[in-house]
């Protein structure tokens, strides 16, 4: 995904919040008014309001920069709001905007919104606002792992099968009963948050991954996973268990999110913000945004949970009330 862009579809989920009745759509393209050829301006977040013929258009703009809005790049803005015969323009950033931005937009009366995105303290908020922490789980055994399936007893001679030793890449196994995954999905998937953490400071275990545990686990070393777990054999599913051992590769980080603040100068937080942290792990960067919005009520909700980074990376958002 292009830098910048998860922002936006926040921003989106946010304006669709703040204004349940509108219509919010991301990464738009709108015909130039006044061009014979065809020609369209990209924009990041368009915000639709009434019905035609009084309709009014909001495009919105999102840096998500180290560096503030500069006034060669606002005039642009305002020049495409023109071109597409926009009412309005909404900038969002992550910096202050320097005072040539500022004194533009008031120059423009209510045609323009300068939003900004800042940090702030949970604590500061008079309400008992939730907590998140991301907590990053990878899981995968290495090469060489003895990897053995059993069966439940008579399958054996009703299916003419007989025990095999199996590669981690082999997508046979189903816990659902329709979608064949390899060892390593069958791990990330099967595997919670108390068998995760036994494995802490660990690089080889015994794993057995079935609900026979009781009459089949060799010793008491075994980390039991118990899960109904199927084979496919000959394009039918036989109810299984595997017993796995070997080393594996465990990574685990757990961080506070970071809150923002979703604000609109001179007018303050206009009752949303926005929980977001980052990780760097083995495989990449992973970054989490959850925007939130307050009601009328005081009432709390999530307007969604926005992933970016490796397609291998899974994530649990835990609150700091279920740690």
């Amino acid at each position: 995904m292009k830098k910048g862009k998860e922002l936006e579809l926040v921003i989106a989920a946010i304006e669709k919040g703040l204004s349940p009745d509108a219509i919010v759509e991301h990464d738009i393209f709108l015909p130039v008014l006044v061009s014979n050829s065809g020609r369209t301006r990209q924009i990041d977040v368009v915000i639709r309001q009434g019905k035609a013929p009084r309709e009014t258009l909001t495009i919105v703009e999102v840096q998500d920069r180290s560096s503030a809005v500069d006034i060669n790049t606002f005039g642009g803005w305002l020049n495409k709001v023109d071109e597409v015969g926009a009412q309005h323009l909404m900038v969002v950033s992550r910096k202050p905007f320097p005072l040539s931005v500022i004194e533009k937009a008031e120059q423009a009366g209510n045609k323009v919104f300068l939003m900004h995105i800042r940090e702030v303290i949970p604590d500061e908020i008079p309400t008992d606002f939730v907590r998140f922490f991301i907590d990053y789980y990878e899981f995968y055994l290495k090469d060489r792992a003895l990897l053995k399936v059993k069966v439940k007893k008579g399958m054996i001679e009703k299916h003419s099968l007989k025990s095999e030793l199996l590669s981690n890449s082999d997508r046979k196994f189903s816990i659902d009963g329709a979608n064949l995954i390899d060892i390593d999905a069958l791990f990330r998937m099967s595997l919670g948050y108390e068998e995760k953490l036994s494995l802490k400071g660990k690089t080889t275990a015994s794993f057995y991954f079935g609900n026979m545990a009781e009459q089949d686990v060799p010793n008491e070393d075994f980390v039991i996973v118990p899960v109904e777990l199927f084979i496919s054999v000959s394009g039918q599913l036989i109810p299984c268990a595997i017993l796995a051992q070997g080393s594996f590769h465990y990574e685990h980080i757990s961080k506070k999110m970071k809150l923002l603040s979703y604000e609109q100068n001179e007018h303050g937080n206009l009752g949303a913000w926005i929980f977001e942290e980052k990780i760097t792990t083995d495989k990449g960067e992973y970054k989490c945004r959850i925007p939130v919005k307050r009601d009328e009520n005081g009432l709390f909700y999530l307007l969604g949970t926005f992933i970016d980074g490796p397609t291998t990376c899974k994530a649990n958002i835990v609150s700091a009330a279920d740690r």
